[in-house]
């Protein structure tokens, strides 16, 4: 699926940067002036690791992409 290759294909490279949500509305104003964007929450390591889609549904991932040794 798109979503599939785009979480594991790897070859495409962005920063990431997390944050404390304390600070999550100061770094939205601040998004628009340098191109922030917003792709998740960092929650309790038994919760896995979930794709929430647009509708607000999520789907359970796996560790995928590239193995680079």
């Amino acid at each position: 699926s798109a979503a599939e290759l785009a979480l594991g294909g790897g070859e495409d490279y962005e920063l990431l940067i997390c944050l404390d949500s304390g600070d999550l509305e100061a770094a939205r104003s601040i998004a628009v002036e340098v191109g922030l964007t917003v792709v998740g929450l960092i929650l309790d390591a038994s919760s896995g690791v979930l794709l929430e889609d647009a509708s607000g549904g999520g789907k359970a991932l796996t560790s995928e992409g590239w193995e680079h040794f």
